[in-house]
């Protein structure tokens, strides 16, 4: 929330209005800042006895390497000539960077106290103490069947293609197309939501098929 409010007002002050877009991608994107209280968290839950400070120097490393990749990519997306990803860009690296230090700097003061169950071992602690325990009996066998999860899987990387052109957003069944198509010719209505692609190997060239 401290990230989501300050990124906010500093968008603005920037851009002086910001998209719907924007707030609602943006908000979206901040959102990966849990991550970071969380790490904090499960420390809390389990460590006995419980140092705030000594805990945050140790995940330091660990979230702070996620969050400066996760700025890195959103800074990327800056370079882009579109002005609303120019907000997005902005507005979710600065959310990021507000989160973190509000993370950084605050939970180990605000959380001093030991948790009330920490001396006790959780649940999902002891699933994964159990699947530890099957891994390590059985390594040969999980291998042996994660090889055969990939054969199968060889087929389907072969087949696999890949399609940057717009029109494969158009989601709707080919039987359903022509459905809608007969429709419309029966009553006369014409297709309004149809787009044309202009394509050029320059920016000039665009424009003179555009104009044409």
């Amino acid at each position: 929330i401290v990230g989501l409010w300050c990124t906010l007002g500093l968008s603005l002050f920037i851009f002086e209005d910001l998209h719907a877009f924007t707030l609602v991608f943006g908000s979206s994107l901040i959102g990966v800042c849990i991550d970071y209280s969380l790490h904090y968290f499960a420390h809390h839950r389990v460590d006995h006895p419980w140092d705030s400070i000594t805990t945050m120097r140790n995940i330091f490393p660990a979230v702070g390497l996620g969050a400066l990749t996760t700025i890195l990519s959103y800074i990327a997306i800056g370079f882009t000539p579109l002005v609303g990803l120019r907000q997005i860009s902005f507005f979710s690296s600065c959310g990021i960077v507000v989160s973190f230090f509000s993370v950084v700097f605050f939970f180990f003061f605000l959380l001093q106290s030991t948790h009330p169950c920490s001396s006790h071992t959780p649940v999902v602690y002891r699933w994964l103490k159990y699947f530890l325990i099957f891994w390590v009996s059985h390594k040969k066998l999980i291998f042996a069947s994660l090889l055969i999860i990939m054969a199968f899987s060889i087929k389907g990387i072969y087949d696999l293609q890949v399609s940057d052109s717009p029109l494969v957003l158009k989601t709707f069944p080919a039987d359903l197309s022509d459905e809608d198509r007969a429709v419309r010719e029966i009553m006369g209505i014409a297709e309004v939501q149809q787009y044309l692609f202009i394509v050029g190997n320059t920016s000039e060239e665009v424009l003179q098929h555009l104009e044409r």
